[in-house]
């Protein structure tokens, strides 16, 4: 007789101390789930970034093409103006590359750079242009000069169509670096998801 009414109370079909328990532990569990919903997003660092590829080697491109959609990025056959960045082993590409870094965005390359400031009016609301966004501006105007002068980037190439079109230019060696940061960092946040997932399994 005792026997049967513990076997009910395991079950949960009386309102006994283990029911209560069970109770209190659920709110817990689906505020963990909620918890964990910005944390996904961090896996996918390139989501709504779109890639071309201008490589030589077909088996680096196809590797790195793997790392690019495991982060959440695209990669096109085709360079367009939709193209957010064009990645090429071409020592022109440095050159390139440095136009980009003197107005920066929030991007891939910002990852092994210093930012500079943005040259944006201060929220003030005044139209002067800050003594920063005059000296970018005057930079990107020499650089610009440099290239053209000196013929580091060749007219009507692959590099000079991406510039022209405002899609940044990314040396492999660079987008290499960024993505093993990310995988080191994905790592390390999956380690502790599982750790925290084992603490929490009966």
């Amino acid at each position: 007789m005792n026997s049967g009414a513990m076997r009910i109370h395991s079950k949960g079909h009386f309102q006994g101390g283990i029911q209560v328990k069970n109770e209190k532990n659920r709110p817990s569990l689906k505020s963990l789930k909620t918890d964990n919903k910005p944390e996904k997003s961090k896996y996918k660092p390139l989501w709504g970034k779109v890639f071309y590829i201008d490589l030589p080697s077909v088996t680096i491109s196809e590797k790195l093409q793997k790392d690019i959609k495991d982060l959440g990025g695209r990669v096109e056959e085709f360079l367009s103006k939709d193209i957010s960045y064009l990645i090429s082993n071409k020592k022109e590409a440095k050159f390139a590359q440095t136009l980009g870094r003197i107005s920066p965005v929030p991007s891939p390359e910002s990852a092994y750079t210093a930012e500079t400031t943005s040259p944006h009016p201060s929220h003030d609301g005044s139209s002067f242009k800050s003594p920063d966004s005059v000296c970018l501006s005057r930079g990107k105007l020499l650089v610009e000069k440099a290239i053209k002068d000196h013929d580091f980037i060749p007219s009507n190439s692959i590099l000079s169509n991406a510039l022209s079109w405002g899609v940044k230019i990314l040396h492999i060696d660079d987008i290499r670096y960024y993505i093993e940061q990310k995988k080191k960092e994905l790592y390390l946040l999956k380690k502790s998801s599982t750790s925290v997932r084992d603490v929490l399994s009966p």
